[in-house]
């Protein structure tokens, strides 16, 4: 089958989304379908000879896209891409990934409009709390994460340090994520945080560190994906997720606890989805909640081999061959695709 995927976000852009698209993307690519996928987003590198890839189409080639596809899977809808919905619903899927309204002015003048077109297609949410946003009936299932990357590396020993992974922008709350640490450190002076990724927010979060004087136990990576990725995490014991908004999932969450790591994270949206009854949570952009969440966890230690045990049984649905299972299953049975 020729199969067209359209997502917002895409290579080389990192986040949920774009994860997402690439395992679903290779997942179809090795069942032995045609892949092409569609995205606003740009790129200079060279391209993945994997599967066709067009970037900002115009009308013309997102039209012809369409047309040419046997499924079309929408990767989280956006309406730049999915204008062609009003005339191929009957073979297109939607994949929610986060919210339709993001709070801007044009996100509350369209949702009306973007609740309409989602309703003619079957669609899929990676969390309760998407789903409960949306007008027609959504079919919850999770998110997946790779695996064959992220996974318990018992040759590395992790040590009582810190590591905190996301967009460096205010909503995700690295900012939050420092001062907790800043009170961690008087009880743990030897402890470390990394923060991986970029955003606007980095001259102002390393300005931060610096104001607080803690340069010497703050280390900024940048961008880090893969083994390098997984790597990190199983090097420190603890992972945290400060956001302040609604994560809608959280692959992230996924990927530490595979690796080994204790989660402290945000009480909002669906993290606590993807972690089930692992993990710890604060009230959102509470410091002092943040920084005993960290020092429980460093006092917890590693994980014991009953801890694993049960790790390994809630992550079993998120790994990527069981999820992309059940979640063709659920497209045959409620919308007849066979993939």
């Amino acid at each position: 089958m020729k199969l067209l995927i359209t997502t917002i976000a895409y290579e080389p852009k990192t986040g949920g989304i774009e994860t997402h698209t690439k395992l679903l993307a290779q997942y179809l690519r090795d069942l032995g379908h045609e892949v092409v996928i569609v995205t606003k987003t740009t790129s200079n590198l060279k391209e993945d000879s994997e599967w066709k890839i067009y970037r900002k189409p115009t009308p013309y080639q997102a039209w012809r896209c369409y047309a040419e596809a046997d499924q079309i899977i929408q990767n989280n809808f956006s309406i730049k891409l999915g204008w062609p919905l009003l005339f191929y619903s009957d073979r297109t899927v939607i994949i929610h990934h986060t919210w339709l309204n993001d709070g801007s002015l044009r996100a509350k003048l369209l949702l009306p409009f973007k609740q309409f077109l989602c309703s003619f297609s079957a669609q899929f949410s990676n969390s309760k709390v998407i789903a409960n946003r949306l007008w027609a009936k959504s079919i919850v299932i999770g998110n997946p994460y790779d695996d064959r990357i992220f996974y318990n590396r018992k040759e590395i020993e992790p040590q009582k340090n810190v590591v905190v992974v996301g967009r460096l922008v205010y909503d995700k709350g690295i900012d939050i994520a420092i001062k907790a640490f800043f009170k961690v450190l008087h009880h743990y002076p030897e402890t470390k945080l990394t923060i991986i990724g970029e955003g606007n927010e980095e001259n102002r979060l390393k300005n931060l560190v610096k104001e607080m004087g803690i340069g010497r136990s703050v280390n900024f990576l940048g961008v880090l994906k893969g083994n390098e990725l997984a790597e990190v995490y199983a090097s420190h014991q603890v992972c945290l997720i400060p956001s302040r908004w609604e994560e809608p999932f959280g692959i992230v969450a996924l990927e530490a606890l595979a690796c080994g790591c204790r989660v402290v994270y945000s009480r909002v949206g669906g993290l606590s989805e993807a972690l089930g009854e692992q993990g710890t949570s604060f009230a959102n952009e509470s410091i002092e909640e943040c920084a005993v969440g960290i020092q429980d966890s460093m006092r917890q230690g590693k994980y014991s081999t009953h801890q694993w045990e049960e790790i390994k049984k809630h992550l079993e649905q998120f790994r990527c061959d069981v999820y992309f299972k059940n979640l063709f299953e659920l497209m045959r049975d409620h919308r007849g695709i066979k993939l």
